[in-house]
């Protein structure tokens, strides 16, 4: 029975650990991409470094971390072992990053250009849409299975869900950090907008684990 346990409990690690890496990497990836592609068409830059390094800090902390200690899937012990010498970055996983990436890149790049017209508002609503982005696709990271099956089974994520969101939405109204952000308060509306598009990152990912079970039935 212990050594049973044991197996359980290194299981549970090892995929926590994957499930750690691919969220890095994987919004790590958009944020090269949203801030390489408008270079290339002679745009201004659409995040700020303290931006970014802001949301590192709010997208890369508390849900990272919560990741960690995702509870251990019922279906670990039924699965067979793994090859050792498997790497942890497999083929798999390195496509679902860079499917992921993209989707967030082209998301947060569209309120981008759509909100050129104002450059102080469209700044605001690249930062908060890649964040937004970013922490809904930590959802998705939970479990290969459905999001429907597993639910919010992590009460950690879901709080540092909650709280990344007023980090960020207190350095869009707070007025003291607005010069430091180069933020400002945006509309009801915005938000709305922001929260829908960013949002679709889960349903996009929904769709490709659906499929995936169907090829693997």
């Amino acid at each position: 029975a212990t050594i049973v346990n044991v197996i359980r409990e290194g299981r549970g690690i090892y995929d926590n650990i994957k499930k750690f890496i691919y969220y890095l990497l994987s919004c790590s990836l958009s944020e090269v991409i949203v801030g390489f592609v408008p270079i290339l068409f002679g745009l201004p830059l659409p995040l700020t470094a303290i931006q970014i390094l802001w949301m590192n800090l709010v997208t890369n902390g508390l849900p990272a971390l919560a990741l960690g200690v995702q509870p251990i899937e019922d279906d670990v012990m039924a699965r067979k072992p793994r090859n050792p010498k498997e790497e942890i970055l497999t083929i798999g996983l390195l496509k679902n990053m860079l499917f992921v990436g993209v989707l967030i890149s082209i998301g947060t790049l569209y309120i981008f250009v759509s909100e050129l017209s104002n450059p102080a508002k469209a700044g605001t609503m690249t930062f908060t849409t890649i964040v937004m982005f970013q922490l809904f696709h930590s959802f998705n990271t939970q479990s290969k299975k459905s999001l429907l099956n597993t639910g919010l089974n992590n009460k950690w994520l879901v709080a540092a869900f909650l709280f990344s969101i007023a980090l960020q939405l207190a350095v869009i109204y707070i007025p003291f950090l607005q010069p430091v952000f180069n933020t400002v308060a945006l509309e009801a509306g915005d938000l709305l907008k922001i929260f829908a598009i960013s949002f679709l990152i889960v349903v996009f990912v929904e769709v490709r684990k659906f499929m995936s079970r169907r090829r693997a039935a």
